[in-house]
C-alpha cells in the first residue's frame, strides 16, 4: 500500500493511493484493514486518513480513534507471552486468536474474551501444574480484556468514512448517525436535477441535523471519470478570448467547454449517454470549476436563512439556520474548498482578502444573499464564512409582534424611542436579528 503523510491545515493526514490496489479499499476487506492498522502502527499520531480513489474516503474522529485501539489491541496481543505446555487445552484457542489478530482483530478480540470466560468456569485439570499455568494466564488476559473492554462493542460497520468523488473536494457522510430520528424529508427542483434533503433529531445534539447527498455525489464511475478527463483537458486549454475572466459570463463559458469535451470524452470511449444526461454533467464540471459548488444547492433550499463556514473547516461540519432553527450538516469542506471559494469571492468583488484585509463583504443577488468572510489574524484556526439570505419581506414591529418576538408594549416604547431621535444600541449574538430589528425602527 503507497502512502505518504502531509500536512493539512495543521493536522497530520496520512494518504493511500489506491488506485494501483486489487482490493476495495474498504475497512471490509480483511487486505484493506490489515495495511491500514500497520500504517496506523508505524506512523503513530495521525489526525486524518485519506484513501484516494475514484471515490475518496476520509477516516477522522470516533472513527480514527477506533482504529488507534484496535491497533493497540494488536500489538499488545502479538507481544503476549502465555505461559501453557503443549497438553494444555486451550492452547489451540489462544494461537488461533493470536494469528488472526491482524486480518480480523475484532473476531481475535471476541474469541480471546470467550476463552477468558472459559477460565472463568471450574473444570477438571489433567495436572496439578495446570492449576498455576491456568491462574497466570488468567490474570494476563484479564489485563487485556479490562484494558480493551471497549473493542466489544466496536463494529467494523460503524468505522465512518466521509466520502467524495475525487472530482470535488467536498466531503459528505452518506449515512446518518444511528441515533439519529427521522423528521421529515423534502425535495429542491432545479432546472437539471433534483436533491433529497431529509430531517432528522440527534440524541446527542441539542441542534438538528440537515441531510443532504447532492446528484452529483451519486453518479457513475464511467461518468465520474468523463468529468475528471474533462478536467485535465481544462488544464491543458488556452483560451482564444478573455470572456472566462467576466464572473457574469464565466458559468456560461465552463458550461459549454464541459459540455463539449464531455461529449468529445464519450464517444472516444464509446459510452452511450443521453442528451439530458450530458446537460447534468456539463452543469455539474461548469458547477464545480466556476461556481460555488454544494453551496449552490443550499442556496436553492429557500427554507434556509443562514449558513456558516467555521474554522477548521476540516474539523467543522457546515451549519445553518432553516425555518428559524439551528442544524448541522453532513458536509464537510476541505482547504482545498475555502482556497477557491475565497478566489472566486475576489474576483467577484475585485477586493484584495489577506492579512492585510482580513474582512471581505460580499454580495451574491444570483441567490439573494450576502457573504462575510474573515481570515487571519481575526481568526486564528483560518478562514471562515457566513452567508445570509435576504428576507423576502421586510421585517416591521406588527411582524415582530405577530411573531410573537415582541411584546405590543415593548414595540410601543421602542417606536415612542424613534420618534424622540433618541439613541438606540442594538446588540445581540450572531444571528439574533440585530439587522432585522434595526430596519423595522426605520420603516
Amino acid at each position: 500500500m503507497v502512502y505518504r503523510v502531509i500536512k493539512e491545515g495543521g493536522a497530520n493526514v496520512v494518504e493511500v493511493d489506491c488506485h494501483s490496489c486489487k482490493y476495495s479499499s474498504s475497512l471490509s476487506d480483511e487486505n484493506c484493514r490489515k495495511e491500514l492498522l500497520e500504517i496506523i502502527a508505524k506512523e503513530g499520531k495521525i489526525d486524518r486518513i485519506k484513501l484516494n480513489h475514484y471515490f475518496v474516503k476520509i477516516i477522522e474522529g470516533e472513527s480514527l480513534s477506533m482504529l488507534f485501539e484496535i491497533s493497540k489491541f494488536i500489538e499488545k496481543i502479538s507481544s503476549m507471552k502465555l505461559n501453557y505446555c503443549s497438553d494444555c487445552i486451550f492452547n489451540k484457542e489462544i494461537n488461533s486468536a493470536i494469528e488472526i489478530s491482524k486480518e480480523d482483530p475484532l473476531k481475535s478480540f471476541l474469541n480471546l474474551l470467550n476463552f477468558f470466560y472459559k477460565l472463568k468456569k471450574p473444570f477438571i485439570l489433567k495436572k496439578e501444574e495446570c492449576a498455576k499455568c491456568r491462574d497466570e494466564n488468567f490474570e494476563k488476559l484479564s489485563n487485556i480484556i479490562k484494558n480493551f473492554e471497549k473493542i466489544k462493542h466496536f463494529s467494523y460497520d460503524n468505522i465512518r468514512a466521509y466520502i467524495r468523488p475525487i472530482f470535488f473536494d467536498t466531503s459528505i457522510e452518506f449515512t446518518p448517525p444511528n441515533d439519529a430520528i427521522f423528521i421529515k424529508s423534502y425535495e429542491i427542483k432545479k432546472e437539471r436535477s433534483s436533491i433529497k434533503i431529509s430531517l432528522y433529531e440527534l440524541k446527542r445534539k441539542a441542534e438538528k441535523l440537515y441531510f443532504i447527498i447532492p446528484p452529483e455525489y451519486n453518479i457513475s464511475l464511467e461518468e465520474l471519470k468523463i468529468l475528471i478527463k474533462a478536467k485535465e483537458k481544462l488544464s491543458k486549454h488556452r483560451p482564444s478570448d478573455i470572456s472566462f475572466m467576466d464572473p457574469e459570463r464565466a458559468r456560461e463559458y465552463f458550461y459549454r467547454f464541459g459540455k463539449e469535451k464531455i461529449i468529445e470524452i464519450a464517444e472516444n470511449i464509446k459510452y452511450k449517454i443521453d442528451s439530458r444526461r450530458i446537460d447534468f454533467l456539463a452543469e455539474t464540471f461548469a458547477k464545480y470549476t466556476s461556481g460555488f459548488g454544494i453551496l449552490e444547492d443550499l442556496l436553492a433550499d429557500k427554507t434556509i436563512q443562514d449558513i456558516y463556514i467555521n474554522a477548521p473547516v476540516s474539523y467543522n461540519p457546515l451549519h445553518i439556520v432553516a425555518n428559524g432553527e439551528e442544524y448541522v450538516t453532513n458536509i464537510y469542506f476541505s482547504e482545498n474548498d475555502i482556497e477557491a471559494f475565497s478566489s472566486r469571492l475576489r474576483s467577484l468583488s475585485g477586493r484584495g482578502f489577506s492579512e492585510a484585509a482580513p474582512v471581505m463583504d460580499v454580495g451574491l443577488p444570483e441567490y439573494g444573499s450576502r457573504i462575510t468572510a474573515i481570515s487571519p489574524p481575526i481568526t486564528p484556526k483560518g478562514i471562515a464564512f457566513a452567508i445570509r439570505r435576504h428576507a423576502s419581506e421586510l421585517w416591521t414591529l406588527p411582524k415582530f409582534i405577530s411573531c410573537k418576538m415582541l411584546s405590543p408594549l415593548a414595540a410601543g416604547l421602542l417606536s415612542f424611542l424613534v420618534d424622540g431621535q433618541a439613541t438606540i444600541l442594538i446588540a445581540g449574538s450572531r444571528g439574533a436579528g440585530k439587522t432585522s430589528l434595526l430596519s423595522s425602527l426605520m420603516l
